[in-house]
């Protein structure tokens, strides 16, 4: 009886140690999920960032709006980068890997675009440090108005190559914030499947704690039952065994 006393309390000891280590195990994997998450969190972000900036390149004083349209790219880019990096997430279901493919996909909706507006807002800041003396206050607008910039460069054909520039600036900003806001939206709604994606790993955690306590309040009395019952079978064959005794 004791043997097998000693076999069950093992086989509650096992099966308790194997629902607490899958507990463990799906609770850190939830949280790196989630730490990982942040990552997506950022580069929507960045990307709303680097739109802002986007917008105000025009009407803002080039030199300043350039430094930080400049900085908020490298954040984009290092989003990116991470979100590219992501371990635990691509693998948690092929929801979440069909949804982080289609994020940095998107990587390369806005590159020509982003390139193309970066040299050319180098150039006119070079060109409005020559006709305003600084770039620090000067704007693409003030281009377009001042007397001096409308005459361009002492020449006719310079001037064309300023006009044509301002004009391909233009162009390419509004088909940058195209890019930008489809960016901005499409990580949105791959945002709500990683987000399905945890919620499901929660519910799973949940499930297995309510397990687990339920198991850890069955598993404490099972033993002690059988340990009662076999002292119970213990104690009736002493008393028979005295009652047999005395009669003789």
């Amino acid at each position: 009886m004791r043997a097998r006393l000693f076999l069950l309390v093992g086989v509650v000891a096992l099966a308790m140690a194997m629902s607490l280590g899958s507990y463990f195990m799906l609770s850190a994997r939830s949280r790196e999920i989630e730490r990982e998450y942040g990552s997506v969190n950022e580069l929507k972000l960045a990307a709303f960032v680097l739109a802002d900036k986007v917008n105000v390149l025009a009407s803002s004083g080039m030199a300043p709006s350039f430094k930080k349209f400049k900085d908020a790219r490298a954040a984009y880019d290092a989003a990116f980068d991470r979100v590219a990096a992501l371990k635990v997430l691509p693998q948690a279901s092929s929801s979440t890997k069909d949804a982080i493919d289609r994020i940095l996909s998107l990587r390369d909706l806005s590159a020509n675009n982003l390139d193309t507006v970066s040299s050319l807002y180098a150039q006119l800041t070079d060109e409005a440090i020559k006709r305003f003396g600084s770039a620090d206050t000067a704007t693409i607008m003030q281009f377009l108005s001042s007397p001096a910039a409308s005459a361009g460069s002492q020449d006719a054909t310079g001037a064309s190559a300023l006009k044509g520039r301002i004009t391909l600036f233009i162009s390419t900003v509004h088909g940058l914030n195209d890019g930008l806001d489809l960016t901005i939206s499409s990580i949105g709604n791959q945002d709500l499947v990683v987000k399905d994606q945890i919620a499901e790993i929660r519910g799973r955690v949940t499930v297995l704690s309510a397990v687990i306590a339920i198991a850890l309040i069955v598993g404490s009395r099972t033993p002690l039952r059988a340990a009662t019952s076999a002292n119970g079978s213990t104690a009736k064959r002493r008393g028979a065994r005295m009652s047999l005794a005395g009669s003789r």
